[in-house]
């Protein structure tokens, strides 16, 4: 029970960043925007989090539709953090130095190529293998 409560806490502190986030930004800025979706995704992989812990601690069979699709879903979720972050922090970049944008314009078509990509593959993966391929080992071989 101990292993969710980070999760549980991280949860709450990322409503709490997004209720005041919501009531001292100005989201005309492309930088507040991309940082208000890295806080909604926050909290959505948070609770997906969450709902796969309840899974698992009601004993869930490891290739059912639920488990899966938690897990497609959260990992899902972490791809989008992680390039809202990378484009965040692009972009914050491209802001401080007023440099070449040409390089950090790549950057940006690299990482979204990237993404898509490893979303597509993520989703296409077929579910109808006798193992799961996002299981722990020891959970599938039971």
């Amino acid at each position: 029970m101990y292993s969710i409560c980070f999760t549980i806490a991280g949860v709450i502190f990322s409503i709490l960043l997004f209720v005041l986030y919501n009531f001292k930004s100005n989201l005309k800025l492309l930088e507040n925007k991309i940082y208000y979706g890295i806080i909604v995704t926050t909290i959505i992989s948070g609770l997906i989090e969450i709902y796969s812990f309840i899974l698992v601690r009601t004993s869930i069979f490891v290739n059912s539709v639920l488990y899966l699709f938690s897990l497609k879903s959260l990992f899902l979720c972490f791809l989008v953090w992680i390039y809202l972050f990378t484009i965040y922090t692009v972009i914050v970049t491209i802001n401080l130095k007023n440099k070449d944008y040409s390089r950090y314009r790549l950057a940006i078509i690299i990482s979204t190529i990237v993404f898509i990509i490893v979303s597509k593959i993520q989703w296409t993966l077929s579910d109808s293998s006798s193992k799961c391929i996002f299981a722990i080992p020891f959970l599938a071989d039971a």
